[in-house]
């Protein structure tokens, strides 16, 4: 079974995410969950700064941590009552965790303000955090976390973490053979690599379109810092694959035009969506993570540009520079006769609701597709921020 850790250095509220956890059917189905008292958590980062020494002395680690357990970490970032407070926080431990255990999936809460169930309106999220996920303590039990069973707010740049946990075993298992092979050949990417931005390429390294998994992992300073070093095969893989699978979906997707996913590209081109326009049905039935197989989408169209190495996303996602040039697609060939839509894509809820339902926003992405919509009138209970990239209110 698969195992989620929670910590908290005030116990009982780690405690209580264990309980509360534990009710949502996805998660106990799936998983056993435990919440480590300030005792066994002190004991456990000594373990991996011990590996972190013994790897610096090019020595073999032989201690073991109950960190190697989780699939899933869940760690909050104010960690003034552990023992060690003087300099320990919840992304110290992301990076501890990240470098030097076997953990699949690192959930940081409450590291990044504003608090108070926040929908992030820049859709930026933040791909230099050692988490794989930031959400602040009130988004830890929504049910859209973990399952496609999902409450009325659920952002689409959240994955669904137990489908995205398979594809995270799978990326290391890939990477661990191809640790000396460049990392944007071996995702498929080397082609679009004059399309990305200076500031997306950059995060891979100063020669971003020849590093390997390795490289990348050891000496990009997006992986290990400093003077850090790691023999681990397994565990330099597991780095490379939580770093670039960050980039990827928060940096690289989030701009939707160099791949772009299906609510979006169906937003671009309808003709693209089967079924009926008319109905608000067919156009949510794409706007979830799944599989491509799935999607109430023209594959015969498509799947020639379907971004291949899927593992690597949350979702189904196609080449949008080959895409767009398609003759066949009838926005391409005819844009002047473009159909007017009733719906558009809602971020912070992953629904297509009807256009007087909806709020335009400017999203904070290195791209030309800035322009996106939040529901009308605002979902009750979110905290929007920065508020002022709302067009209208």
């Amino acid at each position: 079974m698969k195992k989620i850790i929670v910590y908290d250095d005030e116990e009982n509220v780690g405690k209580k995410y264990e309980e509360k956890l534990l009710k949502i059917p996805e998660v106990k189905k799936d998983f056993s969950v435990e919440a480590l008292f300030n005792k066994e958590f002190a004991a456990e980062i000594s373990v991996l700064e011990k590996r972190r020494e013994d790897f610096r002395n090019n020595k073999k680690s032989v201690v073991d941590s109950k960190f190697d357990e989780a699939t899933v970490l869940i760690i909050d970032y104010d960690l003034l009552k552990n023992s060690r407070n003087e300099y320990l926080t919840g992304e110290n431990v992301a990076y501890l965790a990240r470098c030097y255990s076997k953990c699949l999936f690192i959930v940081g809460i409450n590291q990044f303000p504003p608090y108070d169930n926040a929908f992030d309106l820049t859709l930026r999220d933040h791909p230099d955090s050692y988490c794989d996920l930031n959400i602040d303590s009130t988004q830890l039990l929504n049910h859209g976390l973990w399952s496609e069973n999902s409450q009325k707010f659920r952002p689409w740049y959240w994955p669904i973490i137990p489908k995205y946990l398979s594809s995270a075993e799978k990326r290391i298992k890939e990477i661990q053979k191809n640790l000396d092979n460049s990392v944007l050949e071996e995702i498929g990417l080397q082609p679009f690599f004059v399309l990305f931005s200076r500031s997306s390429s950059e995060f891979l390294g100063n020669d971003p379109e020849h590093v390997t998994f390795r490289e990348f992992a050891l000496k990009s300073g997006k992986g290990l810092r400093g003077k850090d070093s790691n023999e681990d095969d397994y565990m330099v893989a597991s780095i490379a694959s939580s770093r670039i699978a960050s980039w990827l979906e928060k940096t690289v997707l989030a701009g939707q035009d160099i791949l772009v996913d299906a609510p979006h590209l169906v937003a671009r081109y309808p003709s693209l969506l089967e079924g009926p326009h008319d109905g608000q049905e067919t156009w949510n039935s794409i706007a979830k993570p799944q599989f491509v197989d799935d999607l109430n989408i023209d594959s015969s169209k498509l799947n020639r540009y379907r971004f291949k190495k899927e593992i690597w996303l949350s979702r189904p996602a196609w080449l949008w520079s080959d895409v767009c040039k398609d003759q066949q697609i009838k926005e391409v060939a005819t844009p002047w006769k473009r159909e007017k839509i009733k719906y558009l894509f809602c971020e912070d809820s992953s629904t297509f609701e009807k256009q007087k339902s909806c709020l335009e926003f400017r999203a904070d992405v290195d791209s030309v597709y800035t322009q996106r919509y939040v529901n009308s009138p605002l979902i009750d209970g979110v905290n929007y921020q920065p508020r002022v990239r709302i067009l209208q209110t």
